[in-house]
Parts: structure tokens; sequence; C-alpha cells
């Protein structure tokens, strides 16, 4: 089973969870993982498409989507939520819904967001009722 990690986010604005995951997205391609990271739709998956070019500063994430041809040679890979049919060692989850196959994965990554704290505690139920390792980070408190 996989490690879950959450992580707790202000999403007062619409860009954060999107900038958090590509951090995350560029700290696991300087690890070396190979990562998919799961949108909801083909919107999410433009911004975040964007986003890998920009962020974090100075950087690019080299990385494909589920409707480029090129999508199995690249280590970043992103997926609509009704086109995923992957597997790797990361799995960064920007959907509100958990990946059906837990097996697929070494460690997910789901976010918390402060206002609304609901599906993540659902997710959280599911996961651990599942045998999954848990963990939780706080990005909201100044560090």
């Amino acid at each position: 089973m996989p490690t879950v990690s959450f992580y707790r986010i202000d999403m007062k604005e619409d860009s954060t969870l999107t900038q958090t995951a590509c951090r995350l997205a560029a700290k696991a391609f300087e690890n070396g993982l190979q990562t998919v990271i799961l949108v909801k739709d083909e919107n999410g998956l433009k911004e975040l498409d964007h986003l890998l070019w920009e962020l974090p500063k100075n950087r690019f994430i080299p990385h494909s989507t589920s409707i480029d041809e090129r999508a199995q040679k690249s280590r970043t890979l992103l997926v609509m939520e009704k086109d995923f049919d992957h597997q790797g060692e990361l799995l960064i989850n920007l959907t509100p819904t958990q990946p059906a196959d837990l097996h697929a994965f070494d460690r997910i990554i789901e976010f918390v967001s402060k206002q609304a704290p609901r599906a993540a505690r659902q997710k959280y139920v599911y996961y651990r009722s599942q045998g999954c390792m848990l963990d939780f980070t706080d990005l909201t408190k100044p560090r």
C-alpha cells in the first residue's frame, strides 16, 4: 500500500493548489521520481501544463500530458481524471476523488483546504481503511 501524504494549504487564491503542485513536482523531478499529476479536466491540464514552464521560478519541469504522443517518455505526466490509467512512483492528486488502484503508486499526495476540510477528511478515512500509511504537513503555518 502507498504512503499518503496530506498537505494542508490555504486556498484563498485559486492558484495556491497548482503552485504547490508545481513545487512538489519539481522536487519529485529532482529526486528522479516517475510522477503522475492527476487533474479534473482539460482546463486543469492546460493550466498546469503552462505553470510547469514557469514554476518554480527560473526552472522548467520537463513533462508531457496524457493527450501527448510523447507521454510515455516523460518522467512527469499530467493526466485528466477521465483518462486515468497510469502508474508511477508518485501521484499528485488534484481531483476531488481518490484513485481506484492504490497499488499503482508508492506514494500519493493529497491536499487539505482550510476552507473545505470535509472532502479531505473523507479521503483520509478511505485511505486509512485501506491500510495506507498516512502523514500530514501543514503548509499554512509559518516556518
